[in-house]
């Protein structure tokens, strides 16, 4: 069965995206707390995607990797966004582990 959008879930996802892209990510967050508290687990997967990646481009890496974590524990028939939130958080922890590793590297000169 297909996850259709009814028109008032697709405006959320509009705006957010917009607001986003013109810098207002916490505007953007509150709609998507919206979505969270309302949308099918569909809307809600794809809600923390985007959250997950609000909060990355603000330097909240904990934050985004929950987001990421709790939107995979939604079923979902869309591979596309399971696929994505997987390769967020693995990219995330891939270069937290660099980063640590630079750290520990800077520290020994």
């Amino acid at each position: 069965m297909t996850n259709i959008l009814t028109e008032s879930e697709c405006t959320y996802y509009k705006v957010n995206v917009k607001m986003w892209h013109d810098g207002n990510s916490a505007g953007a967050l509150l709609i998507l707390e919206r979505v969270l508290a309302d949308g099918s687990g569909e809307m809600k997967r794809v809600a923390l995607m985007l959250a997950g990646m609000i909060k990355e481009g603000e330097g909240d890496y904990e934050g985004a990797a929950n987001d990421w974590s709790r939107g995979l524990s939604f079923s979902s028939e869309n591979p596309f966004v399971k696929f994505q939130l997987e390769l967020n958080w693995v990219g995330l922890r891939k270069n937290q582990e660099t980063q640590s590793r630079l750290v520990i590297g800077t520290s020994r000169l």
